[in-house]
């Protein structure tokens, strides 16, 4: 019963929604489960990363940090059916955000690993999650080109 869970837990992350139960259900009953305390940290930005987590019960929030490290930024709360480190699972990049518990935390652990032989696996769902991902990158750098237009038309706070 538990897989199952996971499974609709899995399903709610968009990169998963249109992938086949079939496929949630390889990777919800491979995946490893963590438990965390709160305070403990899921990931650390910079550090070598190579699994994804999801978020099964508990909270967590992502930080990030000014030029000291004492100073935390609060960047975005995640809960039950939030997905972390998309790019250390997919790619195996360094995590590109602190991310820490603030209660008893259980997660799905999706490392890089499983994932690739899932995508291998099955074709049809390597190609379904990489064009989301494809589709997010677009959305991103058209986001980046638009906030570039709008800083170089910017006028100058100050004029000579």
């Amino acid at each position: 019963m538990a897989v199952k869970n996971d499974v609709e837990v899995l399903r709610q992350v968009p990169m998963f929604t249109a992938v086949d139960g079939a496929y949630l259900q390889v990777l919800a009953f491979s995946s490893k489960r963590i438990n965390l305390k709160a305070g403990q940290y899921l990931a650390r930005k910079g550090k070598p990363g190579s699994s994804g987590f999801l978020v099964l019960d508990g909270r967590a929030e992502a930080l990030e940090y000014g030029e000291d490290e004492g100073s935390a930024k609060i960047i975005a709360q995640i809960g039950s059916g939030g997905f972390v480190g998309t790019l250390s699972m997919v790619a195996k990049l360094p995590s590109s955000v602190t991310v820490r518990a603030t209660s008893p935390l259980r997660a799905m652990q999706i490392p890089h690993e499983l994932f690739i032989r899932v995508c291998t696996e099955f074709p049809e769902t390597g190609a379904q999650i990489l064009r989301f991902l494809s589709d997010n990158l677009d959305v991103s750098i058209a986001d980046f080109k638009r906030v570039q237009r709008l800083f170089e038309e910017a006028r100058p706070f100050l004029q000579s």
